[in-house]
């Protein structure tokens, strides 16, 4: 598996473009994950950063194979700064019983008569979060809702129609309590709207 750590240039016009459309940013980094044709397209996860003061916009993509980042910027030159990779084999990290501290954005929300309904108080929203983990093979700790807002994308396909959902910024600690599960979230991500940069869970030791 690898991360990609990459800083786009705000002063590019195209990734000024993709920064306001996560539809648009999905496709530019599709690019290097393309497939000839008839082949099916790898399983991979992104998202887009929070900015904090005096940083460039950065989005972290985890991918099961290295992605093609110079047909990438080829393509795009100017599009970003900087593209950072690494391997990453969580496999080879979890343990049971490891602590972690996790971050995660994704789209909270259940189904309710064949719809899905957003959660959006904070209390349904952190409930939403501690189900998903202990389905997953973690133990919460303790989680706090760092953002929550609407994310809207307008379709390329099916007549360009415009997407909402919303999305909150977890942030907080686990253990793990079954690896095997632990890892399978990791690599296949959380919740839905995956296109839309929702679901990937990143997640690091907690400093002892």
């Amino acid at each position: 598996m690898e991360l990609a750590r990459i800083i786009l240039n705000p002063a590019d016009r195209h990734a000024r473009q993709d920064l306001a459309d996560p539809y648009e940013l999905h496709s530019s980094l599709a690019r290097a994950f393309a497939t000839p044709y008839g082949a099916a397209p790898a399983r991979w996860l992104w998202r887009q950063e929070p900015l904090r003061d005096g940083e460039l916009p950065q989005v972290l993509v985890q991918s099961p194979q290295a992605g093609d980042w110079q047909t990438l910027q080829a393509a795009k030159p100017g599009w970003a700064q900087r593209i950072d990779t690494r391997a990453w084999h969580p496999g080879q990290v979890l343990r049971a019983g490891l602590g972690l501290r996790f971050r995660l954005r994704a789209n909270p929300c259940i189904t309710q008569q064949g719809k899905r309904r957003a959660l959006l108080q904070r209390d349904e929203q952190l409930a939403w979060l501690a189900r998903q983990l202990g389905r997953h093979g973690y133990v919460p700790l303790q989680a706090d809702v760092v953002e929550s807002g609407k994310l809207m994308g307008q379709r390329r396909k099916g007549g360009g129609a415009q997407v909402t959902v919303h999305a909150v910024l977890f942030e907080g600690d686990v253990r793990v309590a079954d690896p095997a599960a632990a890892e399978q979230a990791i690599a296949s991500g959380l919740g839905h709207a995956k296109m839309m940069g929702l679901g990937l869970m990143s997640v690091a030791p907690t400093a002892t």
